[in-house]
C-alpha cells in the first residue's frame, strides 16, 4: 500500500442511531458531504505523480 488517508465529512441520517439524530438535530447539525475536496484531489495527484509510467510504445506506433 503506498498511502492511506481518512477524510472525514460525510454525515447521512441512516449513519446515525435515533439518539445520534437527536444529538445532530439538537445542535443545528447538518447532513452532507463536507470533506475537503481540495486536499482529497492533491493526495491523490501525489500518489499518480509517483508511479511509474510503464513500458511507452515505439515513436510512430499506436496500440
Amino acid at each position: 500500500m503506498r498511502d492511506h488517508r481518512f477524510f472525514p465529512g460525510v454525515v447521512m441520517p441512516g449513519q446515525l442511531s435515533p439518539a445520534g439524530r437527536l444529538l445532530r438535530w439538537a445542535g443545528h447539525g447538518r447532513y452532507g458531504d463536507f470533506r475537503n475536496w481540495p486536499e482529497i484531489e492533491d493526495w491523490a495527484a501525489g500518489i499518480a505523480r509517483s508511479l511509474p509510467r510503464g513500458p511507452q510504445p515505439p515513436a510512430g506506433r499506436r496500440r
